[in-house]
Parts: C-alpha cells; structure tokens; sequence
C-alpha cells in the first residue's frame, strides 16, 4: 500500500517537475520500466490538467477584463507569431522538461486548441523524455553510485 502511495506522489511530481521526477525514482531504487511508465502517465496527465486550467484561467481573466479595447500589432505580438509559427507545437511539447508541464501546458492553452495533432505530439514528447531521462538515471546511477 505504501508503494501505491509513493508511486501516485511520483505521478504528481511528475506532473509539476517532469525533469526531476524519473532520476528521483532510479535513485529510490524503481526499475527503468516502472519509472518510465509511471513518468509518462504522470507528466501527460499533468499537461491534460494544466491545459484546461489554463484555458479557463484565461476565459476568466477575458470575462472580468473584457475585450474592449482594440487590439494593436506590437513587437511582442510579432514575436510570439514568429516563434508559434516556427516552432510549432511539437517543438514547444519538446521543450517541456526544460520549461515545466504547468508552464508549457498553460502555453498551448493560449496559442493552440487542444486537438489530436496536439495530444499525439505532447503523448510522443511526454514519453520520448520518460525514456532517455530513465535511461539517462539509470546510467549515472551505475556509473557513479556502484
């Protein structure tokens, strides 16, 4: 029972610290499998709850500011198209151990609907990381902690 406990608090950190989350795991002694696994579930999860808390933080924050002053075309507009178009959302769902799930999860909310391009790119990322970050604890942790 105190497995099914450390495994869900594993999720959760997994959710928020994609980054941390599979070497704290190899270090408390999980197989790769089970570290790759229940990181994939918990930083996939974690961007699926961000995404809709993004998106009704921003309905919300539209609903109490309003939109009534027209919109102008700035530098930093420019900016962000510039960056959307270039990168794209499978190269924002690549960045999420460097950039967080909650913060990459709240971007897509405000630039990108939730669709399947969206959901299979984050699906890929989220566990293309859970293995090379597995496999990568996994080798320090032989190398170094013998």
């Amino acid at each position: 029972m105190s497995e099914l406990f450390e495994l869900i608090g594993f999720c959760i950190f997994s959710a928020t610290k994609f980054l941390m989350a599979p070497p704290a795991m190899i270090i408390f002694g999980y197989a790769v499998v089970k570290s790759i696994l229940v990181s994939f579930i918990g930083g996939f999860l974690g961007l699926i709850f961000f995404f809709y808390v993004g998106k009704a933080l921003f309905s919300l924050v539209r609903l109490l500011v309003g939109n009534k002053k027209r919109k102008q075309f700035t530098r930093r507009n420019r900016l962000i198209i510039k960056y959307k178009s270039k990168i794209g959302v499978l190269g924002l769902s690549m960045l999420i151990p460097l950039i967080s799930v909650p913060i990459t999860a709240i971007l897509v909310s405000k630039y990108y609907q939730l669709n399947y391009k969206t959901v299979a790119s984050f699906g890929f990322s989220t566990f293309f990381w859970s293995v090379v970050l597995s496999y990568l604890s996994f080798g320090f942790k032989t190398l170094f902690l013998k």
